[in-house]
């Protein structure tokens, strides 16, 4: 969705967002990660490449896929 998107920074992703999907926002320019409560997955490579230094990841996540979070 917001693949390559190098300009993003911030995003505030919804309460409501149970999946975040495959590269959703790989290689984006993203600072801070902050995963909703409601999020139960996230996808393949979802954050990958971004620099983000902060990732909080909520409790309730069951699943990460590979790379899901990763970094340079």
């Amino acid at each position: 969705m917001f693949q390559y998107c190098s300009s993003l920074t911030d995003v505030q992703i919804p309460d409501t967002v149970t999946v975040i999907g495959e590269s959703a926002f790989a290689y984006a320019g993203l600072t801070e990660i902050v995963i909703p409560e409601a999020c139960r997955e996230i996808g393949i490579s979802a954050f990958a490449y971004n620099a983000s230094r902060v990732i909080r990841i909520a409790n309730q996540v069951e699943r990460v896929e590979e790379g899901g979070i990763c970094r340079l």
